[in-house]
């Protein structure tokens, strides 16, 4: 209810700024934020169609603003548009270093989803080499594992593993993929604690990465069972829940 009360305060907002002059740089930059916080109230009620117009049209009033790329890109991944996805994505890599992880780690799983897994491998090891014993390292590492699995091998040199910290999250997911013995029983309980969106982000993790595994050997049913969990969590704004549910149509296409 919050959310839609929210979506109608927006919408009003916005339309008040319908009238701006287009020279007026300010009001279009406050549009821009209206639509921004629009498309994440869309996203949030997995609506994302609607989201992906919203994050359009935020670009399009501020096109020289990292993060109206990093949104617009993100939606346009969820519509598998990825050619389009990875130049503004690569855009703000090369021109914004603060924004640069992020920039590059969408690129890394806009690539893996495309199956474009030398591209996966090279970016992610670009951030690990960049970033090592970080978040940032650990999550380049899953989807560097994830890419060589895809490809029939697993294997992380010891090179790559020097820059790792598995004790960081996201390392133990890393680390439990590279073991090759998938259960989320081996992970520390103690890793589930904090806030109810800490808690509930790192299990959504947890199921995504655990079915994609799965996923990439074609094992099916446990994919399947992965994956609807995940989704049974019921947070859209979590990529690994979106995923999910993409993997899930997937799966039902192929039967």
């Amino acid at each position: 209810i919050k959310i839609i009360e929210t979506n109608m305060g927006l919408v009003d907002c916005i339309e008040k700024s319908q009238n701006a002059s287009p020279l007026d740089t300010r009001l279009a930059d406050q549009k821009s934020d209206f639509v921004s916080q629009l498309g994440y109230c869309y996203s949030a009620l997995d609506l994302h169609l609607l989201a992906l117009q919203c994050y359009k049209e935020a670009y399009s009033l501020k096109p020289y603003d990292s993060q109206s790329k990093l949104e617009y890109a993100a939606e346009l991944i969820e519509e598998k548009k990825f050619e389009e996805a990875n130049q503004l994505l690569t855009d703000v890599a090369k021109n914004d270093k603060a924004k640069e992880p992020t920039a590059l780690r969408s690129l890394s799983l806009s690539y893996y989803l495309n199956g474009q897994y030398d591209q996966v491998q090279k970016v992610c090891l670009s951030i690990i080499n960049k970033y090592p014993k970080t978040d940032k390292s650990g999550y380049a590492a899953i989807l560097y594992l994830l890419s060589e699995r895809a490809q029939g091998h697993l294997e992380l040199n010891s090179r790559i593993q020097k820059n790792l910290d598995f004790k960081i999250w996201p390392g133990q997911i890393a680390e439990v993929l590279l073991s090759g013995n998938i259960s989320n029983k081996q992970l520390d309980s103690n890793l589930f604690n904090g806030t109810d969106e800490e808690r509930i982000s790192r299990l959504c993790e947890v199921l995504y990465y655990f079915g994609e595994y799965n996923w990439v050997a074609k094992n099916n049913k446990e994919a399947s069972q992965y994956f609807s969990k995940c989704v049974g969590l019921r947070f859209p704004m979590f990529v690994e829940y979106s995923i999910s549910k993409l993997r899930l149509q997937e799966l039902k296409d192929t039967k």
